[in-house]
């Protein structure tokens, strides 16, 4: 009886030890969350883009900041950024700290990056230095410039921070770009050593 009861007590901790660690389903539901999130900023939405990205952050940054920055990047006139395409390639193991499960994801976003030449002074050097620009930024293997449409295709490997309380519903905290002193503010030191 006693066996029994001991065998009993400890498949019980173990269940509720892997439920703490690893919400079921993870993987589809980051993927569903992240995907919401590229495709809001694929159609423009950056009012919908910052609501899905961690409220803790948002807090630090500032809403109006982040709505600044992205509009500036997604619905800029002069320097027109379309995501193509996107595919996620890595999702940690969801590790449950302070009430919040945390997961590091690597995705890679395909875009088409023009600019409206006649909005801005132009000759042979600034385009020269805009290539230089996307070559450092994303590496010359993952920039090709498109003659025939003046434009160039960019893969950009990403990296995010996916956080949710319950193992459904996930923010978002994009790693490209993010001050490392706010994310030191937000992020639990476990999860920063990761990224």
């Amino acid at each position: 009886m006693k066996t029994h009861f001991t065998v009993l007590i400890i498949s019980f901790f173990s269940l509720f030890c892997y439920g703490q660690t690893k919400p079921a389903n993870y993987e589809a539901t980051i993927n569903t969350s992240l995907a919401t999130f590229i495709e809001t900023l694929k159609a423009k939405k950056v009012d919908q883009a910052v609501g899905l990205i961690y409220p803790k952050y948002v807090n630090k940054v500032s809403r109006q900041q982040m709505f600044t920055v992205l509009n500036l990047v997604y619905n800029n006139p002069s320097l027109v950024l379309n995501i193509q395409n996107y595919k996620i390639n890595k999702i940690s193991t969801p590790e449950l700290i302070d009430h919040e499960y945390f997961s590091i994801t690597d995705y890679m976003l395909t875009m088409k990056f023009s600019i409206a030449w006649n909005t801005i002074h132009s000759n042979e050097e600034t385009r020269s230095m805009v290539k230089e620009q996307l070559v450092n930024t994303y590496g010359r293997e993952n920039v090709m410039y498109v003659k025939n449409g003046d434009y160039y295709a960019i893969k950009s490997p990403m990296k995010a921070v996916m956080i949710s309380k319950d193992g459904n519903d996930w923010s978002i905290i994009p790693l490209e770009n993010a001050d490392q002193s706010q994310l030191k503010e937000v992020l639990p030191a476990a999860i920063l050593e990761k990224i």
